[in-house]
């Protein structure tokens, strides 16, 4: 389980999400950028990305691990 923040580059703000695969967040990033491409809305930083026309970036830019965790009920606490 692993907290990861993603910046917008286009303005300050940013989505703060909770994932409860392994390190294994770039694939998730990923995801959310074929999203992206594809023009998909199943995610909501894919869909704040694609309703506001804000720039996405590379991952080293852009995901920050927050805090690994464990997965369970107190994942949700935190």
């Amino acid at each position: 389980m692993v907290y990861t923040k993603k910046k917008c580059n286009t303005c300050i703000k940013a989505y703060v999400g909770q994932s409860g695969r392994p390190i294994i967040v770039i694939i998730r990033y990923k995801e959310h950028t074929r999203y992206i491409i594809n023009n998909n809305h199943a995610s909501v930083y894919a869909t704040r990305i694609l309703s506001n026309k804000h720039e996405y970036g590379e991952t080293k830019d852009i995901l920050k691990l927050i805090k690994p965790c464990r997965k369970g009920t107190k994942m949700n606490y935190w």
